[in-house]
């Protein structure tokens, strides 16, 4: 069924599919991204290969939705924290079903049902992805409101303590006015 057609090229298809996200990247960031193979010098590239596969294994085996969305979600929340939108972000799910049939070729034909069901699978995983897409968006727009809240409340509380010593400078000028026209007054009825 569907899962033959990826067990037989599974490899090709991830080495392909991972080629064509690194081409989503700009130029030296692809180059970096395929030249890199440690997972601490290369987060990203790592990221991508464990979401490239725990993809294809949801399609080949099946698997709770959950899973897989736990499986895809550090690759995402890195697109969510990018310059992507959200379509370039979740399209790379659907950039495996061209890597699919360039590797089927001209045996496409052959496949047609196979294909319908494994493309049903694909939009399943992009929907998937998007959720956690959506989801990293709204806790980063989240933290980032919360960061501007605090700098707002320190920002307030510095004017207010600087208006209050502004006042006790007045406030102290005033007494000293006072004091001084209080004295003259005195001195001059003497």
């Amino acid at each position: 069924m569907r899962s033959e057609l990826l067990v037989q090229s599974r490899d090709e298809i991830q080495e392909t599919w991972i080629r064509r996200i690194y081409e989503s990247y700009q130029p030296q960031t692809q180059q970096f991204l395929q030249s890199r193979k440690d997972a601490f010098a290369n987060p990203v590239g790592a990221a991508v290969q464990e979401t490239t596969g725990a993809i294809l294994d949801h399609l080949v085996h099946g698997g709770e939705d959950q899973a897989l969305g736990d499986a895809v979600q550090h690759f995402i929340r890195i697109r969510a924290v990018q310059d992507f939108t959200v379509a370039q972000a979740v399209g790379f799910v659907f950039e495996l079903k061209r890597v699919i049939r360039e590797q089927l070729g001209r045996d496409v034909g052959n496949h047609s049902d196979d294909l319908f069901t494994l493309d049903r699978g694909i939009d399943h995983v992009a929907l998937i992805c998007f959720a956690r897409f959506v989801e990293a968006r709204e806790k980063l727009y989240e933290l980032q409101a919360k960061s501007v809240q605090r700098e707002t409340r320190m920002l307030v509380s510095r004017m207010n303590r600087m208006s209050d010593k502004l006042l006790e400078l007045e406030g102290t000028d005033g007494q000293e006015e006072m004091e001084m026209d209080g004295n003259e007054t005195e001195g001059g009825d003497i």
